[in-house]
């Protein structure tokens, strides 16, 4: 992805991984949402308060938080954990650039 960059190329990965995700800063992260039949893309150093969530937490774990990208895709409504909780992470894929 950075060879690419430097050559003036953008590279999008969709992910759900949070290990992939914590791995790029928040100005090179997205959260994409479902708005009726559109994606949303969300710059993740956007988000109100994420600098102060980034400094004590990875990407990656604020995603899996839901805080990043809320439950609401859906597919993955009504997607429970084994504990009966909305399974985190599971509505909206994080994009890398």
């Amino acid at each position: 992805m950075k060879a690419a960059n430097a050559r003036g190329l953008q590279v999008f990965i969709t992910t759900h991984s949070p290990v992939l995700l914590s791995q790029f800063a928040a100005e090179e992260s997205f959260a994409a949402e479902l708005k009726g039949d559109r994606a949303q893309l969300t710059r993740l150093s956007d988000v109100e308060g994420i600098e102060d969530l980034l400094e004590q937490y990875a990407a990656g774990s604020l995603y899996m938080a839901t805080i990043i990208a809320p439950p609401g895709h859906a597919r993955c409504r009504g997607a429970r954990s084994a504990r009966g909780r909305r399974a985190p992470g599971g509505a909206c894929a994080a994009l890398v650039s």
